[in-house]
């Protein structure tokens, strides 16, 4: 195990201190353990469940840890753990860390991805993309299927154009015009706006085949969304599946299993 600390010049790291509260201080940049590597980061993206850190929420510890919670981030390998053999230095890496607000972070080398020669220089959080396709693999999409997917965010739109290429009729369900023009452009059969939320269950269910919907995938947040799921049941008849993704940190520690972790908000 590597136990040398490397002070790398002018690295540093957001802390949220508090509610509305950050600070930048300066990072210790120790060296990689033995499966890890050491990236040297160009960017982090910002997740949904990251949102009510910053807002504040009372079963959060502060000061948050350096770096922590970001999680989506991508950069450069500057530091090679002893024994990974599939990354080496310089190659540019989209990863799945802790504290991803920092100049750098380490992270186990399975938790890592290349960043094609295509996409050079273009910002690139890989761990999004790394849950449109764990939830797309665990709800078992198959062709003739009837999806239903309520809200529309990156995190939606991306399932949408998964299911539609897999030979699904996808219906989407959102509260935004935009987000189900994105849905329409995506492949959406069928697009309903989420503003009255007991009439748009019934929207969703009309003209449906068979015995509605094999597949209801929540994505984000759900907010008014939840209370319409809870209040007036769910479109999805007894034999199908429904796969919730996203954090609940906005409403309180997570108390269901999910197809997704850290999934951006949406609805």
């Amino acid at each position: 195990m590597n136990t040398r600390i490397d002070l790398a010049p002018a690295s540093k790291a957001l802390r949220i201190r508090g509610s509305g509260l950050i600070s930048i201080e300066r990072l210790e940049v120790g060296l990689p353990g033995d499966d890890q590597v050491r990236v040297r980061l160009e960017g982090c993206g910002v997740c949904a469940s990251n949102l009510p850190v910053w807002e504040g929420r009372p079963w959060f510890s502060y000061p948050m840890e350096l770096g922590s919670p970001g999680h989506e981030g991508w950069g450069v390998i500057d530091e090679v753990g002893s024994t990974v053999q599939d990354f080496k230095g310089g190659e540019r890496v989209a990863m799945l860390s802790e504290r991803a607000y920092a100049d750098y972070d380490c992270a186990r080398a399975d938790g890592l991805v290349r960043i094609p020669p295509q996409l050079a220089d273009r910002p690139f959080p890989g761990e999004p993309l790394a849950c449109a396709m764990n939830i797309f693999r665990r709800s078992q999409i198959t062709a003739w299927q009837n999806v239903a997917i309520v809200g529309v965010g990156f995190l939606g739109a991306m399932l949408t154009m998964l299911c539609t290429r897999a030979g699904a009729r996808v219906v989407a369900l959102s509260r935004r015009p935009f987000a189900l023009e994105t849905a329409e452009r995506f492949g959406a059969a069928k697009l309903v706006g989420l503003e009255d939320p007991a009439r748009a269950l019934q929207q969703a269910r009309q003209g449906e085949v068979g015995d509605g919907f094999e597949r209801v995938i929540v994505c984000g947040i759900a907010g008014r969304l939840g209370y319409c799921i809870r209040a007036h049941g769910d479109p999805e008849p007894s034999r199908d599946r429904r796969i919730s993704s996203g954090r609940r940190a906005a409403r309180g520690p997570p108390n269901m299993e999910l197809a997704g972790a850290g999934c951006c908000k949406s609805a």
